[in-house]
């Protein structure tokens, strides 16, 4: 069991503020990271999805997905 005081838990916070202070481009780059982070992964994750699908084909007769493999939408394109 941990013997933390409640003066250790408001000390390690205070710390913290006290070697960001004066530190801006840290304090911008640690609030902009988890953003950033997200907004990149839901594009590379569409880029991803939109490169998926040129390699599907409705199907005429059932209106079906079907997966195939090839490069008919690129040479559409």
């Amino acid at each position: 069991m941990t013997t933390d005081s409640p003066a250790a838990r408001v000390a390690a916070p205070r710390r913290l503020a006290a070697w960001l202070h004066g530190r801006t481009r840290l304090q911008l780059a640690l609030l902009l990271a988890a953003p950033i982070l997200w907004i990149g992964l839901a594009y590379l994750g569409s880029l991803a999805i939109l490169l998926l699908n040129a390699f599907w084909r409705q199907d005429a007769f059932s209106g079906r997905i079907v997966p195939e493999f090839s490069l008919n939408a690129f040479q559409a394109l």
